[in-house]
């Protein structure tokens, strides 16, 4: 967990490198002299050419939540079709009890995760 979050901050220390000069290019933002940088400072640009962290996150969470929420219906229907056939049999009643449940869980995950990047850009200042 601790490598996680050190690379996820890691990740945002970098993009925060972002372009705020109204300039077309990394180079032109680079030579401009009008910038009040220290005597032998490097210029550091963007490659990713974001705002941010969410500029990256968003539509990768955004392609997940697509794809969650055609999958947990289709998984929610599967486990209550199991629990109908499962004729009496607790074991797969069960089984059908958890993957209804996991199902929720992971998508209840994929709902908080929409906001989480919002979040680590406040926690970390970006």
């Amino acid at each position: 967990m601790n490598k996680f979050l050190i690379v996820l901050l890691s990740l945002g220390l970098l993009l925060s490198f972002s372009s705020v000069h109204a300039a077309d290019t990394c180079e032109e933002y680079c030579a401009d002299t009008t910038l009040d940088m220290p005597e032998g400072s490097v210029c550091y640009c963007n490659p990713l050419s974001g705002d941010g962290l969410s500029s990256i996150i968003d539509p990768i969470i955004g392609f997940i939540f697509k794809i969650s929420v055609v999958v947990v219906p289709v998984l929610v229907i599967y486990g209550a079709f199991m629990i109908i056939t499962a004729a009496g049999d607790a074991e797969k009643i069960k089984q059908a009890k958890q993957i209804i449940f996991w199902t929720l869980v992971g998508f209840i995950i994929v709902l908080l995760s929409r906001g989480m990047s919002d979040l680590i850009e406040v926690l970390i200042g970006i």
